[in-house]
């Protein structure tokens, strides 16, 4: 089957069309879909992606700097929409698109954490050894070089805080099965993190009070098959208004060899 993509601007936005050139809608069975999207408290959000599917076919838009979006030339149907951008919560909706006619959707996107009100479901199951090292690769990295005696760990895992729809460029090159691993429903529920997965003389607390700062949260850690790749969400706080929030991909060569950070995205940063 062969298969076109066009891009194009429209209204300010990028948009991209992919259909299979033997199935091209006539002028009679096309409509448009356009909106808006916020975050409910200081209005438009501008870099929002869009995406809009019907069977196999998906046409992509990105909200400009208004926060409106618009996309051309859609096949009349019911199309499954969704909005993402980094930090937020995914929306999804269905929308039905008429031929002739604009369709609207809008949606207004939440803040969406790494931390979870949820209570643990149990304790970590991932092999304490193999988290050991990549726990003390990103101690190193949040107190630059030195670990501290009694780093402050909270005990209760971060979850993974995007979808695969929002999975950030910087880290395209993690395998597809850790992207899925980490979002899968398990590994979406938090977990007693283990004790003996930490540098001896590491505190974990259930929760965290004023005097507890610096201290680092931490996910559990997803490794692939091979033990080889792993994959961590990290949150270091040094005080009241310094905290980071990283992803951060890790390779290593074989099962006795050093962890090396190989990419990380940084999706929240707070300084005073």
């Amino acid at each position: 089957m062969d298969v076109w993509i066009r891009l194009l601007f429209v209204g300010g936005a990028l948009i991209a069309s992919q259909a299979a050139s033997q199935q091209v809608a006539t002028p009679e069975q096309i409509g448009s879909l356009a909106g808006t999207v916020s975050d409910g408290d200081s209005g438009a959000l501008p870099g929002v992606t869009i995406v809009a599917v019907m069977g196999d076919r998906q046409h992509i838009a990105v909200t400009n700097s208004s926060g409106r979006y618009r996309i051309e030339r859609l096949p009349a149907g019911k199309y499954t929409v969704g909005a993402s951008l980094i930090g937020f919560a995914t929306r999804r909706g269905e929308v039905q698109v008429a031929a002739g006619r604009q369709a609207t959707w809008n949606a207004v996107l939440g803040i969406r954490s790494s931390f979870s009100r949820e209570p643990s479901s149990g304790i970590d199951p991932t092999d304490p050894a193999l988290a050991r090292g990549v726990y003390e690769v990103l101690l190193r990295r949040v107190y630059k070089g030195t670990i501290p005696a009694s780093p402050i760990v909270l005990a209760t895992s971060l979850i993974q805080p995007f979808d695969e729809l929002e999975w950030p460029r910087q880290l395209a090159g993690v395998p597809v099965t850790l992207q899925k691993a980490s979002n899968a429903a398990e590994a979406l529920r938090p977990v007693t993190l283990r004790a003996e997965a930490f540098p001896p003389g590491a505190r974990l607390v259930q929760s965290i009070t004023p005097v507890d700062m610096p201290y680092t949260a931490f996910s559990r850690v997803f490794a692939s098959d091979d033990g080889l790749g792993a994959l961590v969400v990290f949150t270091h706080v040094c005080g009241n208004l310094c905290a980071e929030s990283t992803v951060v991909w890790l390779r290593r060569e074989s099962l006795s060899a050093p962890w090396i950070v190989r990419a990380s995205h940084t999706f929240m940063v707070s300084a005073p």
